[in-house]
C-alpha cells in the first residue's frame, strides 16, 4: 500500500494497494530468500507459458540483495507505460478482476528495469529512473521500502548520496515502526 508520496498528483495515489506480482515487489523478494520462489511463481501464466523472464528476474534479485538497494533505468517510453499500467492495476475498479490480471500480464512482459551490474562511481554518470531501499522491521524482515524516482542523469557520487539518504530515512522509519509496534503489544 502506498502510504506517502510527494509531487504533483501524488496525493491521489495514497492508500492504493499494489499487488506483489513480478516485477512489482522486487525489493521485498530480493531480501526474502524464503519467499523468492513464491514471488517468482506469481508471474502471470502457468508452467512454461509464464510471461516474463524468470532467469532475468533471478539475476536482478541476486544483484539487488548483494548491493543492498535497487537502481533501475527505463527508457522514457517504458517509464510512462509502466506508470500508466501501475495506475490502472492499482485502481479500485480493477482490483482482483480480469482488467487487473491483463494489466499485470503487460507489466510482467515489460520485466524489471535495467539493473546495473556495477553502479557508476565518482563523476561517471547514468540515467537513473528508480532508486529503492528496504525498510526492515526489528526481526530483519522487509516491512516496507522507500523509493526515489529521479528520472534524470546522476553521477556515481550523487547515487551514493541518494542511497545514503534513503537508507537513513529507512532506518528512521524502521525505528519509528518498532516503537509503534512496541506500544501496540
Amino acid at each position: 500500500m502506498l502510504v506517502d508520496a510527494v509531487g504533483a498528483g501524488a496525493a491521489e495515489l495514497i492508500g492504493r494497494r499494489v499487488p506483489s506480482v513480478p516485477p512489482i515487489g522486487i525489493v521485498f523478494a530480493a531480501f526474502d530468500p524464503a519467499g523468492c520462489d513464491d514471488w517468482l511463481n506469481r508471474l502471470p501464466g502457468t508452467g512454461d507459458g509464464r510471461i516474463g523472464d524468470r532467469d532475468e528476474l533471478r539475476r536482478a534479485l541476486d544483484l539487488i540483495s548483494r548491493r543492498g538497494y535497487v537502481i533501475e533505468r527505463f527508457t522514457p517510453a517504458a517509464t510512462k507505460l509502466r506508470d500508466v499500467l501501475a495506475d490502472i492495476a492499482c485502481s479500485p475498479s480493477s482490483a482482483d478482476g480480469p482488467l487487473q490480471d491483463a494489466v499485470l500480464s503487460l507489466l510482467a512482459r515489460l520485466g524489471p528495469g535495467e539493473h546495473f551490474p556495477v553502479a557508476p562511481e565518482g563523476d561517471e554518470t547514468t540515467v537513473v529512473t528508480v532508486l529503492g531501499v528496504p525498510v526492515r522491521g526489528v526481526d530483519g524482515h522487509v516491512d516496507a521500502h522507500l523509493w526515489l524516482h529521479p528520472g534524470r542523469e546522476m553521477s556515481g557520487a550523487q547515487i551514493a548520496a541518494a542511497v545514503d539518504l534513503l537508507s537513513s530515512a529507512a532506518a528512521r522509519a524502521a525505528a519509528s515502526s518498532s516503537i509503534e509496534k512496541g506500544r501496540a503489544s
